[in-house]
């Protein structure tokens, strides 16, 4: 999982317009604007979506001054209540691409013109979100994501580099309880009557999981205080007075919150004695369902491919891989077997094999670029979190800290090896760290695209079964696992599809030829048609991504060492627009896309 950007804040976008208007008009309205005034558009933009995101700022940047970021506050965003006024919001953000319009493509080098279309594209989808108001406002609270889930990462990842950063740290701690309570209020008072309510057993789940969060340790200390009083002791800023004040003020803030997960969690079992749904509908099943599950596909795959195209191409492909596993089975003797394990110190181990060997075949990082830094998730989220995850490092340095969480008593299915190839080197750690070296405009590298980067972190996973250590046959048993994996991320792309777009129920799935072996009535199966259901269209990104990163490979011509530099070169975007540039007219030297002496 690459943890990124979220984008804007509703309230924001008056401020950015108003900002790209003084931009443009500095520069005369009937001009045709060139490169630099195209970057400059985007370094606006890029600021301004900053602005007021304390939480971003502390995490993306390392020097938010240099932006005139310093001291941002950090804010739990709230739901809009008006559908009218969120509509409206979103729908203005077409405005920016108007504005792009201004300028002339033709005068631009090979690089802007990916810019331009890619925020373009990025500007036009973001604003459709408007048209979906009530599905597109179910995620500040969930079982796996929403703020419920993600607020204690954030305040384990934030750094205190300043004492503005330490009050934000305090006043997340603050805001929950009006927060929480216009979650809860919003479900009850917007959603429901909608008709968009959950399922009885989702509420309850959400409200297990604020249970947990109210837990404290032996100590009688809740673990984020612990956590405070170590980030607070190695600051050096403030004298010991100060840092007692402050403790004491996030023993009380600490407090505040567990009341706010309570009061959340009682709100949640409110929810379902209110909820007429005993299992969670599908997106299909919603007014506006299937064209909003189109919407979620193109924004999680990362393309304009249709949602039936992209099922059929993937059932195609799903036949060859599975074939292959089963030719590679039928060579591993008996007894050859893989053993799990994500301790940090074997994690740190194949983290060191891989980047002793990618440089065969990828880009190598910059020797300023630093190794990855490596935490736990929490023990309190490790049953709502995912097996791992990399945080983007500061997009305006090289030498930010990169850090990876690792829930080592939640593995999944995973053994380790593909972790690190998957969230560090050759995988999403390289995918960032390499883009930020070439120069790339900060928008670019904070908008980011869910689709080229979990298809490219999976690609590279895969890819790097190759550098896996062992003996000939655990080598062949970890290639054979691979391809498991991968048939994998493909069924749940394609069951994701039959659930939230087709609208298919737990009984059609059981009655199935085909899915009726992964749902056969036990609790398992029930319980991964819900996660589906309260997951939509995510696999898409690592399954879909996946596919359409090992098509372009297919199509390229050159040494896997060219294909991985220039997609990385390219950056975030659709798979529409990479393969333009990838594959595209424009050569030097008979490579394919990019010209290798202007941008590599």
């Amino acid at each position: 999982m690459n943890t990124k950007f979220k984008g804007f804040k509703i309230v924001a976008i008056a401020l950015l317009l108003s900002l790209m208007v003084a931009t443009l008009s500095g520069c005369g309205f009937f001009a045709f604007y060139g490169e630099e005034d195209l970057h400059a558009m985007m370094d606006e933009i890029a600021v301004s979506m900053l602005t007021g995101d304390g939480i971003s700022t502390n995490i993306l940047l390392a020097d938010p001054d240099a932006l005139g970021l310093q001291d941002q506050p950090a804010t739990l965003p709230l739901p809009v209540f008006n559908k009218r006024e969120y509509e409206q919001g979103l729908s203005s953000v077409k405005q920016i691409t108007n504005m792009f319009k201004l300028v002339n493509k033709r005068q631009l080098s090979q690089k802007g013109r990916c810019d331009l279309d890619t925020v373009n594209d990025y500007f036009t989808t973001y604003s459709e979100r408007g048209d979906f108001y009530y599905l597109d406002n179910r995620g500040y609270i969930g079982t796996s994501n929403g703020w419920n889930v993600m607020l204690p990462l954030y305040l384990d990842k934030l750094e205190f580099k300043t004492v503005n950063d330490i009050q934000n740290w305090i006043s997340l701690l603050n805001q929950t309880e009006n927060a929480f309570a216009q979650y809860a209020k919003f479900e009850r008072e917007v959603l429901i009557p909608a008709g968009y309510e959950r399922s009885i057993s989702t509420y309850r789940e959400i409200a297990e999981q604020c249970a947990e969060m109210c837990q404290v340790e032996n100590n009688g200390r809740h673990y984020l205080y612990e956590l405070f009083v170590d980030k607070i002791n190695k600051v050096s800023f403030i004298d010991g007075n100060m840092k007692i004040a402050f403790q004491q003020n996030a023993m009380r803030g600490i407090s505040t919150m567990i009341s706010a997960y309570e009061a959340l969690a009682r709100e949640m079992n409110l929810c379902a004695t209110i909820s007429k749904t005993e299992i969670e509908k599908p997106i299909a099943q919603y007014d506006d369902g299937r064209a909003y599950y189109r919407f979620l596909f193109k924004d999680s795959a990362s393309t304009d491919d249709s949602v039936t195209t992209a099922s059929t191409l993937l059932m195609s492909e799903l036949q060859k891989v599975i074939s292959e596993y089963q030719a590679i089975r039928q060579q591993i003797s008996e007894g050859v077997t893989l053993r799990q394990d994500m301790s940090m110190a074997t994690l740190q181990g194949h983290y060191a094999t891989l980047k002793s060997r990618y440089t065969e075949d990828f880009p190598a990082l910059s020797t300023s670029t630093p190794d990855a830094t490596f935490f736990a998730v929490p023990e309190s989220m490790a049953d709502f979190y995912n097996p791992a995850s990399y945080f983007k490092s500061a997009v305006d340095s090289l030498t930010a800290p990169e850090t990876i969480y690792i829930n080592e008593s939640n593995a999944g299915g995973y053994l380790g090896f593909d972790i690190i190839s998957h969230e560090g080197i050759p995988g999403h750690m390289l995918q960032h760290a390499y883009y930020k070296s070439t120069g790339a405009n900060m928008l670019r590298t904070l908008l980011g695209y869910t689709g080229y980067a979990e298809g490219w972190a999976s690609y590279a996973q895969f890819y790097s079964a190759k550098y896996f250590i062992g003996s000939e046959a655990e080598r062949l048993a970890y290639k054979a696992e691979c391809l498991n994996d991968k048939a994998s991320l493909y069924v749940s792309t394609l069951i994701d599809i039959e659930i939230n777009y087709n609208g298919k129920t737990l009984q059609d799935l059981q009655n199935d030829a085909f899915y009726s072996q992964f749902f056969d009535g036990s609790e398992e199966s029930k319980e991964t048609y819900n996660y589906m259901v309260q997951n939509p269209a995510v696999y898409a990104s690592y399954g879909y991504g996946n596919y359409k990163m090992e098509k372009l490979r297919e199509k390229y011509d050159g040494t896997d060492l060219e294909f991985h530099t220039a997609v990385l070169t390219i950056g975030p975007t659709t798979y529409e627009i990479l393969e333009q540039y990838l594959l595209g007219e424009e050569k030097d030297n008979n490579k394919n896309g990019w010209l290798y002496g202007e941008i590599l």
